[in-house]
């Protein structure tokens, strides 16, 4: 709280009787700035009289005219048109204010920044969830040959990588044209062949490793660096189609093994997109006996298969040393019961295999298409879907692929 200064009326008197604040300062033994400091709170306040404000106008400037004692012989206001009231733009919440202030801390003028309200990600998810409460589709799902046994002492998993469903590619431009049913259609069609090769394992893992999703909101912008995006169509469908499609590669591999643990993984491009993903599943399987969605928010998975230990991250947050460090500190029983560590990542679109400590830490091909910017940056690594077919005591026992031939030009 500021309390006014003991000689204020003092000082405003004078004023009034046509003294400069240079005259009042020596008069009454006070620096110049005091004087100018108590005299702009009186005129705030309305202490110093309006008589030269004129409706609808407010002071921007005053300034006085002295003779050669210091008297002042004449004041110059410089008055500007009030604004008009401010009104926030319609549709755009407040996104934060700065202001700016004289020395004492009082508010001489502020902005205000209002942005385009992003896509709602709680409607988008109620969207899904009713979409999916009858659990019913609306077209046949594609279907691989059922098996009549499995066997207990396998895991298979299905790593996922950076399906970027939604990009939009030219092909002129980029070599191939790429959108949300070319992405669709290419992972069906290479999910099926796949699960139609991978051993009967009793239980799989579909393993979504992170951007499965193109864009994170109908900014069409990467969340954290605001990159312009090229999106084929608008977000809802493109949140809708994921939904879609996640659950036919689940219905194909429930042809093939007897349980499946569903998990996906947060990337940089779909950190909140993900989300819905995974409740539109949820709620799809919610009743289902052989389909377990793992909802987890964290951005490790971690499982382990007898003495096989398995751990997964979309890779944009840590390097390889980073996640053997994360599987055997935050899983100390389970990195103590295993002999065999695995983890697996994405991001970085191609395949990559380092050992770290006994760890194999390992990147997997995306099956989409370059976009302009990656095919502007030379960008050609393959295109994989695999399988990983683990034994209970042995480790990794076989792997499967499925390669999606390169565009020629």
């Amino acid at each position: 709280m500021t309390f006014p200064h003991p000689q204020r009326d003092e000082i405003i008197a004078l004023y009034k009787t046509g003294q400069s604040r240079a005259a009042i300062s020596k008069m009454l033994g006070l620096t110049k700035d005091c004087v100018q400091k108590v005299l702009q709170r009186a005129a705030i306040k309305g202490d110093l009289g309006t008589k030269h404000v004129l409706p609808g106008f407010g002071i921007d400037k005053i300034s006085e005219h002295l003779d050669a004692s210091g008297a002042v012989k004449g004041t110059h206001v410089r008055q500007r048109v009030k604004g008009p009231m401010h009104e926030p733009p319609p549709g755009l919440p407040l996104k934060g204010v700065s202001s700016y202030v004289d020395s004492e801390g009082h508010v001489i003028g502020e902005w205000r920044l209002y942005r385009e309200k992003m896509q709602e990600h709680e409607t988008l998810v109620k969207a899904l969830e009713t979409r999916f409460a009858n659990a019913a589709l609306e077209r046949p799902l594609l279907t691989a040959e059922p098996v009549l046994s499995t066997d207990q002492d396998f895991l298979s998993v299905y790593p996922i990588a950076d399906q970027h469903l939604g990009l939009l590619a030219w092909g002129r431009e980029t070599g191939e044209d790429y959108d949300l049913k070319i992405g669709s259609d290419r992972l069906r069609a290479a999910a099926k062949r796949l699960v139609e090769q991978t051993p009967a394992s009793a239980t799989a893992i579909l393993l979504n490793l992170g951007d499965w999703q193109h864009n994170d909101d109908g900014r069409n912008k990467t969340p954290e660096h605001g990159f312009n995006l090229d999106v084929d169509s608008r977000y809802m469908k493109i949140a809708m189609a994921g939904v879609d499609l996640m659950v036919d590669v689940i219905e194909l591999a429930l042809q093939r093994h007897q349980t499946i643990i569903v998990r996906n993984l947060p990337g940089n491009h779909d950190p909140h997109a993900y989300v819905a993903l995974t409740v539109g599943l949820k709620a799809h399987y919610r009743n289902h006996p052989r389909v377990t969605i793992d909802a987890s928010p964290a951005p490790c998975f971690y499982y382990r298969f007898g003495n096989v230990f398995l751990g997964a991250t979309h890779g944009h947050r840590m390097k390889p040393q980073d996640m053997f460090n994360d599987m055997a500190v935050t899983h100390r029983s389970d990195w103590a019961a295993a002999d065999f560590r695995y983890f697996y990542f994405g991001h970085i679109h191609h395949k990559t295999a380092q050992e770290v400590g006994d760890v194999i830490c390992e990147s997997f091909r995306t099956i989409a298409s370059n976009d302009a910017f990656h095919a502007a940056g030379g960008y050609n690594a393959g295109r994989t879907l695999t399988s990983i077919t683990h034994h209970i005591e042995e480790g990794e026992d076989c792997r499967r692929y499925v390669n999606i031939k390169p565009p020629r030009r």
